[in-house]
């Protein structure tokens, strides 16, 4: 495996404990609701009124848990900022009615491959990373960009991998 590669691995594994031990400090309880509640502002209680549907038919994708959404683009944080209660890095104020949200999120697997199909002396080990990172800047109710990049990194290993594992960034999303 590369030095480069490594290092890219090192890189990702300790911003990976950074964010959780971050998500660990200022974590923020909130039950997942099954319904959607609605409110005259924005954020409030998001996604918007939708009752008596349940919050997976609103359109906003399922629901992950403690505010999050499968898809990131779907979270608003700004009720819990509100009440002083959002997570780091998430409804950040900026000047007048601007916020920003950051996200991220990292994946490392191992593996390691003995007597593959059966066949000794072809050892090997293979390490994969994937990796996105997202901003969602709300400048009010009416305006926001929201984008995210995304990167797959594969080291070792004499097997080829798909395209998905050998992209230094790529744009995933943004609007």
């Amino acid at each position: 495996m590369s030095a480069s590669i490594h290092s890219k691995i090192l890189a990702g594994m300790a911003w990976a404990a950074l964010a959780a031990a971050t998500a660990a400090a200022g974590e923020v309880r909130v039950a997942p609701s099954s319904r959607c509640e609605g409110s005259a502002a924005a954020g409030m209680a998001m996604p918007s009124a939708a009752d008596p549907y349940p919050l997976m038919a609103a359109g906003w994708g399922p629901e992950a848990g403690k505010g999050l959404m499968a898809s990131r683009w779907g979270e608003d944080w700004s009720g819990l900022r509100a009440v002083g209660r959002a997570p780091a890095f998430k409804a950040m104020p900026l000047a007048g009615q601007a916020s920003l949200s950051l996200s991220a999120e990292l994946r490392l697997r191992h593996d390691q491959f003995d007597n593959p199909l059966q066949n000794t002396g072809r050892d090997f080990a293979r390490s994969l990373l994937r990796g996105v990172v997202g901003a969602d800047l709300r400048f009010d109710e009416t305006l926001r960009l929201f984008g995210e990049m995304a990167t797959g990194q594969v080291g070792g290993g004499p097997r080829a991998v798909g395209a998905n594992f050998r992209n230094e960034a790529s744009l995933q999303q943004l609007f």
